[in-house]
């Protein structure tokens, strides 16, 4: 436990078996496989549209990274945009209200909690430099009673009323390589079909939040877009392989370093580009 502990306290600096330290103003290159300078690394992912990068929804030091991010595509490119998973595509109107500064905060604090209930305090300065800055948010999520029968039940279960409020074009095949990313990725106890339909959720959340990402971009002439989302949803695998099945855009990946129980780095150049 005491080692398990003092790994947390070095996650953020120290990039396990492969040695190098990595401090505020670096970030570790898994394409170089060294660590890179921060402002390297912006020279490099704004050649491409969409910069997806992962947190760990509790941790602060990962929204601040994701705040720190923004600020430096947005010193290059004003037209640009962020995703969040936090929304749903549905709270769209709000969202814009939010931005456009026709919303006191006291009201944007319930659209907030309706849509991700808890963790204000983490993502309120990536809301507050938006708004000040009058850069969109993008509300990326589907409603969770869409995901959880989903999961429960599978793709199929869903209504036609139900489709309508997903993106359209969502379909949901499962590969056998998104599954075994699945299997690498989440912890699954349960039989083989729930865990197929555990894997179509998973897809669905995907295809839904790259579909909605795609359209806003097309339908508003955005040049950027930092998508802000769960590791998990992160990862190369998930919403970046559906943006790029789905359209022309360039996608970089920045994920936390996180170690697996022996400590080791678990991430590849197959899973992001950079990690922080």
């Amino acid at each position: 436990m005491k080692k398990f502990i003092f790994f947390l306290l070095l996650i953020f600096n120290t990039l396990g078996c492969y040695g190098p330290v990595v401090g505020n103003d670096s970030v570790y290159d898994l394409r170089k496989e060294r660590v890179v300078n921060f402002n390297d690394m912006i020279d490099d992912i704004f050649k491409s549209e969409i910069i997806v990068v992962g947190e760990l929804h509790d941790v602060m030091e990962h929204h601040r990274f994701q705040l720190r991010v923004i600020r430096a595509i947005f010193e290059r490119e004003k037209n640009i945009a962020i995703a969040m998973e936090m929304f749903r595509a549905e709270a769209q109107p709000e969202l814009d209200r939010w931005v456009k500064q026709q919303m006191s905060e006291d009201e944007f604090k319930k659209v907030f909690k309706d849509n991700w209930r808890t963790g204000w305090e983490l993502y309120s300065e990536i809301l507050f430099f938006a708004r000040d800055n009058k850069i969109p948010i993008i509300g990326l999520n589907v409603p969770s009673e869409i995901t959880r029968k989903v999961a429960q039940r599978g793709f199929a279960s869903l209504t036609r009323e139900e489709l309508k409020r997903l993106p359209e074009g969502v379909t949901c095949e499962i590969s056998e390589t998104y599954m075994n990313f699945i299997k690498k990725t989440h912890q699954f106890h349960g039989g083989a079909r729930e865990f197929v339909h555990f894997c179509e959720a998973q897809m669905l959340w995907d295809k839904a939040m790259a579909l909605n990402t795609i359209n806003y971009m097309k339908k508003n002439n955005i040049k950027k877009v930092v998508l802000i989302t769960g590791k998990g949803h992160a990862w190369k695998h998930a919403i970046p392989e559906q943006i790029k099945s789905l359209s022309n855009y360039k996608v970089s990946v920045l994920i936390p370093n996180l170690s697996d129980d022996k400590d080791q780095p678990t991430s590849t150049i197959e899973d992001a580009d950079y990690l922080f």
